[in-house]
């Protein structure tokens, strides 16, 4: 993603610091121009638009630690980056109101003060990378405003590279400002360094303002900044639904606290983590069967071997991962997250959940094997499986599908029809020894037919 700014003369722009920073700006994604508009007064089309960067600089700086940090989102993250705050509540039913606030966080569109600002979407996917997508303009345009965006992108972009290009956004709006003495500037100044520090990181991370927080909750998040184990501390918090920030972190708090001594690492896992490949295809499902496969051939499982029976012995076995250290009882899991995934560096994972099924157990364990084998990363760290932080949980789920109900197999058992009836996948959800549920789903997004 890069914004490039060519810094124009306002003779007629009275402010000083609107007039110092007035341009043109042209937005690109993966190297196509994607802000072009449509002049709907002059029906005249162009590649991008002019006023201040003031206020675009503004608002990256005041979001900074949200749009950065932040990976919640009140949504699935397809209606994060698409649906309209103003056209209607989400169809998840979250308040309208709880979504309009995110996407003032997220959205450049917010930064448009009466000019033109196209809708760009940035969203933390996860440690890698961002979502970033531009949705152009329909129906109505907004008052006083004539021109109409009409292009529509969708990328994701390396987190270092995006994090790069809006520093350098802001750096530059600075650099044009630097001989404009005014409060407005002054702030601005004293604002960007605020937002480097780890107090806004955290309150980002959790998500909320670090500006309108009040003594209650500056203290809450100091205590997380001087936390020994933060990140894991995070990883717990993040996932929690609780209304209140102090509720999240007491839950967070309160779950890694039924954490079980750490296992040391083994050497199989080792050998794992060194041979395993970390691709990312263009789509999550993909990625996840994709490395479905890689682990079946890699401990030398056929794609019509099932394992789902002896699930827990065969990491004992393949993994080194000791089959009573796998799973902790998670007796007070945070609002929403009913199992949590936690690795401590150079340890074995601990899959700390509340469910008690043998099945339900046994594909979160699978998800675990997708979170630390294939993400890769290092220190403590941890996952919740929760709908407000989703990331990696389609790959990880599609990896867990495939490999404790391998599309061949359901494949061999498909009727002529291939109209799959309840009775028959019960059938074959026994024979796998998984939950029938997983093999409704592989039967629709393996195109094995149809579930009737």
């Amino acid at each position: 993603m890069r914004l490039d700014i060519g810094w124009l003369p306002a003779p007629g722009v009275e402010d000083p610091t609107e007039a110092a920073t007035w341009a043109e700006m042209s937005l690109k994604l993966n190297g196509d121009v994607v802000s072009r508009v449509l002049d709907e007064r002059l029906n005249v089309g162009r590649s991008g638009f002019f006023g201040s960067a003031l206020p675009l600089t503004e608002w990256l700086v005041d979001a900074w630690p949200r749009i950065v940090h932040e990976r919640r989102t009140p949504v699935s993250l397809r209606e994060a980056l698409t649906l309209d705050p103003l056209g209607g509540d989400p169809s998840s039913g979250v308040p309208r109101e709880s979504f309009v606030e995110w996407v003032g966080y997220h959205s450049t569109r917010a930064a448009r003060e009466g000019g033109a600002m196209p809708d760009l979407r940035i969203v933390r996917f996860d440690s890698d990378s961002f979502a970033v997508r531009v949705n152009p303009d329909t129906g109505t345009l907004a008052p006083g405003v004539t021109v109409r965006f009409i292009a529509g992108a969708e990328a994701r972009v390396a987190a270092g590279d995006l994090k790069a290009e809006l520093h350098r956004i802001v750096e530059s709006v600075l650099s044009r400002l630097a001989e404009v003495k005014t409060e407005r500037v002054e702030r601005l100044l004293e604002r960007w360094i605020v937002t480097q520090g780890e107090a806004a990181m955290v309150a980002g991370r959790l998500g909320v303002d670090d500006e309108g927080l009040g003594p209650e909750d500056r203290a809450v998040i100091e205590s997380v900044v001087k936390d020994a184990s933060r990140e894991v501390l995070l990883g717990i918090a993040e996932g929690s639904a609780a209304p209140s920030l102090a509720a999240r972190v007491s839950e967070a708090q309160a779950a890694r606290g039924e954490e079980p001594p750490p296992v040391p690492a083994a050497k199989p896992w080792a050998r794992l983590e060194d041979a395993l490949h970390r691709v990312r295809l263009d789509r999550p499902w993909l990625t996840g069967w994709a490395a479905a496969s890689e682990f079946r051939r890699e401990i030398g499982l056929t794609s019509l071997d099932t394992p789902a029976r002896r699930f827990p012995a065969l990491l004992s076995e393949e993994c080194g991962w000791p089959e009573q250290r796998q799973l902790a009882a998670l007796r007070a899991p945070p609002t929403g997250v009913d199992t949590i995934h936690l690795k401590r560096s150079g340890h074995m994972p601990v899959v700390m959940t509340a469910t008690r099924t043998a099945k339900a157990q046994c594909f979160r364990l699978a998800r675990s094997l997708y979170y630390f084998l294939f993400l890769g990363g290092s220190g403590d760290r941890a996952i919740s499986d929760s709908r407000m932080v989703q990331g990696r949980l389609s790959e990880a789920n599609a990896f867990a599908a495939e490999l404790l109900a391998p599309a061949d197999v359901i494949r061999a058992h498909a009727p002529s029809s291939r109209v799959w009836t309840r009775k028959q996948r019960k059938i074959v959800a026994a024979e796998l020894g998984v939950d029938q549920q997983i093999v409704t789903h592989q039967i629709e997004n393996r195109d094995l037919g149809m579930n009737e």
